[in-house]
C-alpha cells in the first residue's frame, strides 16, 4: 500500500510504506545489477542479483520514510534524504540488523562499503559546505526505462526545493547518468576516482 504525498507545481510523489519493501528491493536489484559501484561490491555475476537484494532489503527497511515511488508503483522508486540525517544514532535493531547483513552478503563487499563510505564522506565534506537535500538512489525497473519515470520522480522534489531555496545533491558512478541529471537541472561539481579502482564518482548539485 501506499500514501499518497502531494507536492508543489502539480506534481507528487507516493510514500512507500515498510510491507512493500519486498518488491521494491527486487525493483532495486535489477536496476543496479549493471552498476559498476554495485559491480565492484559484488563482482561475481552468478551471486550478485541474490546478494543484491539482500542488500537493498536491509538499506530500505532502514531508509523507507525517505523511500517515494509515483502512480506506476513498482516500476520505479527514489530515495530523497536530507544530509541532516546523516548525523542520526543507530538504534540496537539498526546493529543487530548490521550483523544479519554480513552473514547474508559476505564480509568482503561490507569492507569495501566501508571504505567506500569513509572516502565519499571526504569528498561530502570537501565540496558540500551546507545542507541538502540528497537523491540517494533513483531506480527504474530495467523493462519500464525509457518511460520518463525518472523526471516523475525526480522534478517535483526539485520544484519543491528549488521553492524553499535549497540545494540538491546526488552522485553516481556511471557516466551516463551525467547526462541524465543535467537535463533536470544538475551540474558536476567534482570527479573523483575511488583510490585503486576504475570506480569514478560524479558528484552534482541543482540549486
Amino acid at each position: 500500500m501506499f500514501e499518497q504525498q502531494t507536492l508543489v507545481r502539480g506534481g507528487y510523489l507516493i510514500k512507500a510504506n515498510i510491507e512493500d519493501l519486498k518488491r521494491a528491493s527486487n525493483v532495486f536489484a535489477k536496476a543496479m545489477f549493471k552498476d559498476p559501484l554495485h559491480i565492484y561490491f559484488f563482482p561475481n555475476e552468478t551471486s550478485r542479483f541474490v546478494k543484491l537484494i539482500r542488500l537493498y532489503r536491509f538499506k530500505l527497511k532502514m531508509d523507507f520514510k525517505h523511500l517515494y515511488t509515483t502512480a506506476d508503483h513498482f516500476k520505479g522508486f527514489v530515495i530523497w534524504k536530507s544530509s541532516k540525517n546523516n548525523n542520526s544514532k543507530y538504534r540496537i535493531i539498526d546493529i543487530v540488523r548490521g550483523a544479519i547483513l554480513i552473514l547474508s552478503i559476505g564480509l568482503g563487499p561490507i569492507i569495501k562499503m566501508i571504505k567506500y563510505q569513509k572516502w565519499i564522506t571526504r569528498l561530502h565534506k570537501r565540496y558540500l559546505k551546507k545542507n541538502y537535500c540528497c537523491l540517494d538512489v533513483l531506480v527504474i525497473d530495467p523493462s519500464f526505462q525509457g518511460q520518463g519515470i525518472s523526471r516523475n520522480l525526480v522534478r517535483p522534489k526539485i520544484a519543491e526545493l528549488t521553492m524553499n531555496d535549497e540545494i540538491a545533491f546526488l552522485e553516481t558512478q556511471n557516466r551516463k547518468n551525467v547526462y541524465l541529471y543535467e537535463h533536470f537541472g544538475f551540474k558536476l561539481i567534482y570527479q573523483e576516482r575511488l583510490p585503486k579502482t576504475d570506480i569514478i564518482s560524479y558528484g552534482m548539485i541543482n540549486n
